[in-house]
């Protein structure tokens, strides 16, 4: 066996026994705080212990049926998050929360499409704006106020206010409208509406 070979193997065998120890450790410094079912979806909400975000994650149980949420539902939703989070935290605050995909959010990925199909600076021919990047104009897009207002109406109980989306790795659809974006939205926190 060359030195070549060896080292390759042990390169190999080192990584394949790190990498799902790490996958582990990214897993354990996320600590469930809230989980729930639906007829097709699991859902589970943890604090990133490092960094000042919260995150939900979204799963199907089925792959033949959508987990997607309408306006009302994900105001419902993100308001048994926070409640949760209120009860089992012992403190800290947060500056941010991870959607994930927009797949998951009916209503947004409804307003994207359609305002991108009505919008001059956006170009359904090339699939993209007309100037600068995807991400800039699904961001612009999802950072309006009527948008940033449903997050508010779930975090006012808590004093969280929420500023802003900010997406990422945006998908195009066959007839050029971004329809997807793995996304997460800043949270600033202050006093409880009462």
């Amino acid at each position: 066996m060359t030195k070549t070979a060896l080292v390759f193997m042990t390169a190999t065998l080192t990584l394949s026994t790190t990498v799902p120890s790490l996958a582990q450790e990214s897993r354990a410094l996320r600590k469930p705080f809230y989980e729930t079912e639906t007829e097709h979806c699991t859902l589970k909400a943890s604090n990133e212990r490092s960094g000042g975000s919260l995150r939900l994650d979204i799963g199907r149980k089925d792959p033949d049926h959508a987990c997607a949420f309408t306006e009302a539902e994900t105001v419902a939703l993100f308001t048994r998050i926070l409640d949760a989070h209120q009860q089992n935290n012992s403190g800290g605050s947060y500056t941010s929360l991870m959607l994930g995909s927009l797949s998951h959010y009916s209503w947004m990925q409804r307003y994207l499409m359609e305002t991108a199909r009505r919008d001059e600076n956006w170009s359904q021919k090339i699939g993209r704006p007309i100037a600068g990047h995807e991400n800039t104009y699904v961001n612009s897009i999802l950072n309006r106020p009527e948008m940033i207002e449903v997050f508010n109406k779930a975090g006012a109980k808590h004093g969280y206010r929420f500023s802003g989306a900010s997406c990422e790795k945006v998908f195009i659809s066959d007839n050029g409208l971004p329809y997807d974006a793995f996304c997460w939205i800043e949270m600033t926190p202050g006093e409880p509406d009462q």
